[in-house]
Parts: structure tokens; sequence; C-alpha cells
């Protein structure tokens, strides 16, 4: 499973309303899934991902997401164009807009899951920056974030001290976790840690963490 990377509020995007994104750019892919509150008619959904490859905002151009509060300097963007139909989002470079490629796409109910190799995003680390914005073909419902921009990092600056355990019924245990802010560049990090568990209530709990 993905790490949230970014959490988005509840209630504020109408019809497509973003709750969570979960990404990752290990193994030479960046891969992203954004989570919706409530089920999503694909059928009639538009938006779009802009990425800084270099989170540099003084590089690349503004975000086509129309948001004055997106602060980040885009190398590329991954739009959702008739996604419900063709199950793909289509990738391009900015700044001219040159068109790099189409890459499938995962939909579920309340998720749409895709992978971009690092390769085509000018051999990326797998570290980047990004914002969004979604919603119907009449407009855009709700952006992430609101103002700024999330980062896809490498958790290097969070950890767990306990990764499997059993517990009896009705049983706790304290996992200490250990957070390290050195080599991070000043700002807000935002991660989640997943509890998975064989009850079939709360077989899987993510627990929002910020630094």
């Amino acid at each position: 499973d993905l790490p949230i990377v970014l959490n988005d509020a509840v209630g504020d995007g109408g019809p497509v309303d973003v709750m969570a994104i979960r990404a990752s750019g290990q193994n030479g892919v960046l891969r992203m899934q954004l989570d919706f509150a409530g089920s999503v008619n694909f059928s009639n959904f538009n938006g779009l991902v802009s990425f800084d490859t270099d989170q540099n905002p003084m590089t690349g151009t503004a975000a086509g997401t129309g948001i004055a509060g997106h602060d980040a300097g885009v190398e590329y963007e991954a739009l959702f164009y008739n996604i419900g139909g063709y199950q793909r989002i289509e990738l391009y470079r900015t700044g001219p807009y040159i068109y790099v490629g189409s890459f499938p796409a995962v939909l579920s109910s309340s998720r749409l899951d895709f992978s971009i190799p690092l390769t085509v995003l000018g051999g990326d680390d797998g570290r980047c920056d990004f914002v969004g914005a979604v919603g119907t073909i009449q407009g855009i419902t709700d952006a992430f974030p609101e103002s700024g921009h999330g980062s896809v990092v490498e958790l290097d600056w969070l950890a767990p001290d306990a990764h499997d355990l059993t517990l009896q019924p009705g049983g706790q245990f304290d996992v200490n976790v250990h957070f390290d802010a050195d080599g991070l560049d000043g700002g807000d990090y935002h991660a989640a840690i997943q509890a998975r568990s064989n009850d079939p209530l709360h077989a899987l709990l993510d627990i929002p963490v910020q630094l």
C-alpha cells in the first residue's frame, strides 16, 4: 500500500471530494493514488495533477489547476481527460506543452491510481512536489492542497520501532515512533502509519503523521 503524502479536508469538494493523496517514487516509478470521500462517477470526471520534479517553484510554469495559492513550478502535468472511457492518464511536458505519452489508470468507485516511469519524467529520482484539482466535466470542485503544494519524498524522517507484533484479544502495545528532521528543508511533512490486523471491522487503520 502507498503511504499518505497529503490529507485533504473532507466535505469541501462537492460531487468529487479528495480526502487523501498517496504516493511513492520508488523502484523507478512514480505511483500516485487519489482517495475520494465518496463514490465518483468517472464518466463525469475531469482534473489534473501538476508535478514540480526539481522541487523548485522558481522554475517550470504555473500549475494548470488555476488555483492562485498553488506554488509549484511545474515541469509535467497528468491530465484525466475522459479517464472513465480510456482508463489512462495523459502526460505532458510544460513550457511549451509537449505530449509525452499515456499511462494506465486503475479506477474504483472511490479511488484513482496511476503510475508513471521516472524515465519519462526527465529521469527524476522519485522526489517531487505536486498540486492538483479534480471535479466534473462542468468544472473543478476540489483542489489539493488548498494552497502551497504536497511532496513525494522518501520517508527517512519517520520510523516506527515495531513492524510485526501479536496481541491477545483486548490487549495493547505501545509503539514508539522516531522523527528525524536532519537534512530536511523547512516546511510541513505529511505521512501516515498504517496498522494492519485480522480485525474484520478495522483491517487497515491509517494514523496521520505531521512534522
